[in-house]
């Protein structure tokens, strides 16, 4: 058996994944993303989904997401997620939006 699979993992060893990267974000009258600020600012050519995460209601703070997954200029699939409690966008890392 290959000792790298035996070997348990050590706390410094885990990388947490998927973890929301802050962005800027420019939003439309009724708030909706026009405008994505990552290497270089880009436009929102197509939104191609949307959907609300309003979970985990046993937590202390409240969570509320409305998140889109987007086409941009460049031909770039992103899902924006933009925090409905705090106001703050931020972008899925870890997430390829042309696999789904």
């Amino acid at each position: 058996m290959n000792a790298d699979v035996t070997r348990s993992l050590r706390n410094d060893t885990i990388k947490i994944r998927n973890q929301p990267v802050p962005l800027i974000v420019e939003e439309n009258l009724v708030g909706m993303p026009i405008f994505v600020t990552l290497e270089q600012r880009q436009t929102v050519m197509a939104i191609e989904n949307c959907w609300c995460i309003d979970d985990e209601w046993r937590r202390s703070e409240p969570v509320s997401w409305l998140c889109y997954r987007v086409v941009l200029n460049s031909g770039q699939r992103l899902v924006l997620c933009h925090n409905l409690v705090d106001k703050c966008w931020c972008r899925q890392s870890g997430y390829d939006a042309s696999e789904h």
